[in-house]
This record gives structure tokens, sequence and C-alpha cells, in this order.
């Protein structure tokens, strides 16, 4: 994953539940800059994201 950080831009592709959480922790850590997903995971990514800041009470 280091690597990444050199290169200008980085897109990322993934798609399904069980990527959800890897999709969102490839997010929260800045690996990505770009993300190719289906509607289906980006609406989970999104409701994982909003519990997350439920439970947390941030941002």
């Amino acid at each position: 994953m280091r690597e990444l950080s050199n290169h200008k831009l980085v897109v990322g592709m993934g798609g399904g539940s069980q990527k959800v959480k890897s999709l969102l922790g490839a997010l929260h850590g800045s690996y990505l800059d770009v993300l190719i997903t289906d509607s289906q995971t980006a609406e989970a990514i999104l409701a994982l994201e909003d519990m997350y800041i439920t439970k947390r009470g941030q941002y």
C-alpha cells in the first residue's frame, strides 16, 4: 500500500456486499482518489459511513 502514495492518481474498483468494509477503509485511509463501483455497493458504503458517524458522533 505504501507504493500507492507515489502515484498521482489511484483508481480503485470493487463491488459487492463483501467489499463494503474494505472499500470504506480504503477511502478513510485516503488510498484512493477515485472509486468505481455499482450503485448498490455505493449505497451500502454510504449507509455504513452514516452508522460510523452516528456511533462515533463525529464530523
